[in-house]
């Protein structure tokens, strides 16, 4: 279907699982990991693209952590809230993770 959408997608290969392709466009959606190869693509570009992210992604975390070590937001919140902001965090945190991982493969 996503070949046939006028996209110029000639070839489309979806994996459960797999190892990090380099020198390739990199998305994180819901968990999934997207990568798109592109031909003539400015990895300058993406390069860029990617440390912007990073650097979002961190202040996220970063604010994620004030909140939850906030003493005051421990004790009144929930304790479903409470996991869930934790459980937010390490999802961030895995993110970031492989956000610096795919930019180290540009480089």
């Amino acid at each position: 279907m996503i070949k046939k959408l006028r996209t110029g997608i000639d070839q489309l290969e979806i994996k459960k699982s797999g190892d990090m392709i380099k020198q390739a466009i990199y998305l994180m959606v819901g968990g999934v990991e997207i990568y798109l190869i592109v031909p003539d693509f400015n990895f300058n570009q993406e390069k860029d693209r990617l440390n912007k992210k990073i650097n979002l992604q961190q202040e996220r975390i970063k604010a994620l952590k004030i909140k939850l070590d906030n003493k005051e937001f421990a004790s009144k919140a929930p304790a479903e809230i409470v996991k869930k902001e934790q459980e937010k965090l390490k999802l961030w945190q895995e993110e970031l993770k492989k956000l610096k991982e795919q930019l180290k493969s540009l480089k």
